[in-house]
């Protein structure tokens, strides 16, 4: 299934495609980073029988990344049977994912 790895499909009135330009919605970038923490996460469990409750466990080492040159936070909390992850820009724009891969916008 795994709709993270769908392509996107662009309309536009020109009769070619030359020079128009693609860029990937911001949210869809900053979900990127929750989808490598939830297959790090599923590594994780098939190895250790409990989720990561660290970025550290997952090997991910460095809570911070720059998403469209906007500074965005990682963070996840793990327990043996659940898990969230969260990714938090600097303008407080949050999205989480947790370990039935379920993304949720915060408000």
């Amino acid at each position: 299934h795994a709709p993270e790895r769908w392509g996107y499909l662009q309309f536009t009135k020109n009769k070619s495609a030359a020079g128009v330009n693609f860029k990937v919605p911001y949210a869809d970038l900053q979900k990127q980073y929750l989808w490598l923490v939830y297959y790090s996460q599923q590594k994780y469990h098939q190895q250790h029988k409990t989720y990561g409750n660290s970025l550290a466990d997952l090997g991910i080492t460095s809570a911070d990344t720059m998403v469209e040159g906007i500074k965005n936070t990682l963070s996840v909390e793990g327990s043996k049977h659940q898990y969230i992850a969260t990714i938090t820009d600097a303008n407080g724009k949050t999205w989480t994912i947790n370990n039935d891969g379920l993304l949720r916008m915060q408000k």
